[in-house]
């Protein structure tokens, strides 16, 4: 019984988006939490630190948030699991996002601070190759120029996920704002590192993303 019990959690998924909540799997009471950094932009790059995890209110329902500060604001996710099989989840959600003009800067109407949207989530495959998509449907009070991480099909992330060995994986897909990109991860029982690189058409600018997170 301990060795099936520790052999799930070795096979354990990790959120493969960086801010929407995804369909990957996340027993009640169970989760990941993440401290990082991110620098994006071309000529005059900023950087921001980020802050990100999920938790498992039970098998089914999950709730996730992301933190990005400063040149970036926060996003809160809720999402809940209909169709739930080894090979293939799907779960609708709900989420909310507070922009930095309400976190740091004075609201005004160019620049929305609060916006709350809903979307649906994919994810499935087999034990070294996995999918996931998760989708914005619709989302009010938001400006695209302002905010297109948030915005719907712009804030779209899509990708494949293969073990290529032991403890580590690689991830190709698209990321929010239209950034094609590539992530690495090394993951033990409790803990990983993972490390993202990606462009965004949208934007016009790369980005580079790497955190240390825990799992529980």
């Amino acid at each position: 019984m301990l060795l099936a019990l520790l052999v799930a959690a070795q096979a354990a998924e990790l959120t493969p988006s960086l801010a929407l909540p995804s369909a990957v799997a996340i027993e009640g009471g169970g989760g990941q939490a993440a401290l990082g950094a991110v620098v994006s932009g071309g000529a005059s790059p900023v950087a921001s630190v980020t802050l990100r995890g999920a938790v498992g209110i039970t098998d089914r329902l999950a709730l996730s948030g992301g933190l990005r500060e400063p040149w970036g604001g926060l996003l809160l996710g809720l999402r809940y699991t209909v169709v739930q099989t080894d090979g293939f989840r799907f779960a609708p959600y709900v989420f909310a996002t507070v922009d930095d003009d309400l976190v740091t800067f004075a609201p005004s109407e160019a620049r929305p601070a609060l916006g709350a949207g809903v979307g649906v989530a994919l994810e499935g495959g087999g034990e070294a190759f996995r999918y996931d998509l998760s989708l914005p449907l619709v989302a009010s009070n938001i400006d695209p120029l302002a905010s297109p991480l948030r915005v719907p099909f712009a804030g779209a992330t899509l990708g494949v996920s293969v073990r290529v060995v032991n403890h580590h994986t690689v991830r190709v897909g698209v990321e929010s704002t239209f950034a094609p990109g590539i992530s690495w991860r090394y993951a033990r029982e409790r803990w990983y590192l993972q490390t993202t690189a990606a462009y965004s058409v949208f934007l016009a600018a790369p980005a580079a993303h790497g955190e240390v997170g825990l799992r529980f």
